[in-house]
């Protein structure tokens, strides 16, 4: 027999391994969070059946062919892989372009121009802005790398205009950078949040009370963040399954990654 083919399952993933003579192997797996992902939970579970019903039609096959006759029948038997893990890719991709476009919305140092302000008046307000922030990076670009940190950090428009210059960016070490987009993009959900909640109500400690309710805005900035962050893991996590498969289907069929690749992607 040419591959030997193994299910797995351990308390974080499930799968299937496909092994050669020769010692070369691959496991096409799936972190069973996964399955439980409101995004792609069903098409990762699709994906999985799939592949097992694939690997458990090729370990037949497998029994009965020659190592030439499993060459000649290898396309055929994976084939109906194509579909669930086109779907999944492209399900990882429409949530990464979403992402991509909610993350630059938040880090956007665009000038503020309220619902049905006028061409002429956006125009003013685009110039305006422009020419502030021209003076402000004019202020912050002779300052030294520490002192550019310490004024950036905290302040939504200060971070997104650093982040957005490329002269300034450089100045910051990768870690402040990355610490900076997160603040940036905090401090932009809570000044969103403050706008749409509810604002405080009036108490006897504070009869005339009539503020945003900023306590409830950052802690709803900071779930949203969370759920961010899930959302980037859940794509990587989807990633790596997708190039579990084609890693399978390169060792089951002794292909190389390009052409397993080419059997999936179509």
């Amino acid at each position: 027999m040419p591959v030997l083919l193994k299910f797995f399952e351990d308390p974080s993933n499930i799968g299937v391994t496909a092994s050669r003579d020769d010692g070369r192997n691959a496991s096409f797996f799936i972190p069973k969070r996964l399955e439980g992902s409101n995004a792609f939970g069903p098409l990762v579970k699709r994906l999985r059946e799939t592949t097992s019903n694939t690997a458990a039609v090729a370990a037949s096959q497998l029994t009965d062919l020659s190592a030439e006759g499993w060459k000649k029948q290898f396309p055929a038997t994976v084939r109906p892989l194509a579909a669930p893990w086109q779907q999944l890719q492209g399900g990882a991709m429409d949530n990464l372009r979403q992402l991509d476009m909610r993350r630059a919305d938040l880090l956007s140092n665009g000038p503020k121009i309220p619902p049905g302000t006028t061409d002429g008046e956006k125009l003013r307000l685009t110039f305006s802005h422009d020419i502030q922030n021209a003076q402000t990076v004019a202020m912050l670009t002779p300052m030294q790398p520490s002192a550019l940190i310490s004024a950036v950090i905290g302040n939504r428009e200060l971070g997104s205009l650093a982040l957005a210059t490329p002269s300034l960016r450089a100045k910051l070490p990768g870690d402040i950078v990355e610490r900076l987009e997160q603040d940036v993009m905090e401090r932009t959900l809570a000044d969103q949040y403050a706008r749409q909640l509810p604002k405080v109500k009036p108490s006897y400690e504070a009869p005339l009370a009539d503020a945003p309710d900023v306590d409830a805005a950052k802690a709803a900035a900071r779930q949203a963040m969370a759920a961010f962050d899930v959302s980037r893991d859940e794509i990587a996590a989807v990633e790596m399954v997708l190039k579990s498969a084609v890693d399978f289907v390169a060792i089951l069929g002794d292909v190389s990654r390009a052409e397993a690749f080419g059997l999936l992607n179509g």
